[in-house]
């Protein structure tokens, strides 16, 4: 059974990144913020996938990769798409377990994850592309 679910696990982080690598791929240095935003949905959708396919360990607690996805949004969409990722992400773990406590605890962590792993608003360029921005 765990077996079963880590290997559909691995089938969904793989098309998560080829997926992500194939529509996205420039740095996001150079990405717009329409661009970045398309990110955070698109690794939104996938870490809500990754709730669905979570593995149950009690009623309320499910094991899931739901973070993997927002720091993939933060690399391929800086702060703005892991932001974007978080607020989804978060935002449907509330509403499907219908405002439990716990689901409010799970989405604000989700939130503030995202928001750790997209850094600082500022975007920092490295040096060769010209300094900060």
């Amino acid at each position: 059974m765990i077996l079963q679910v880590l290997i559909e696990d691995l089938v969904l982080v793989i098309g998560l990144l080829l997926i992500t690598m194939f529509l996205f791929p420039r740095s996001s240095f150079r990405m717009t913020v329409r661009q970045r935003i398309s990110v955070g949905l698109l690794q939104g959708l996938f870490g809500i996938l990754f709730i669905h396919f979570g593995y149950p360990v009690t009623e309320h607690i499910v094991l899931d990769y739901r973070q993997l996805t927002l720091m993939t949004a933060a690399h391929f969409g800086g702060f703005t798409g892991a932001l974007t990722a978080g607020l989804l992400i978060g935002g449907f773990r509330f509403w499907e377990a219908g405002g439990d406590p716990g689901a409010m605890q799970a989405a604000l962590y989700t939130f503030l994850a995202a928001a750790g792993a997209g850094g600082s608003p500022i975007t920092y360029a490295p040096a060769c592309a010209g300094g900060y921005r």
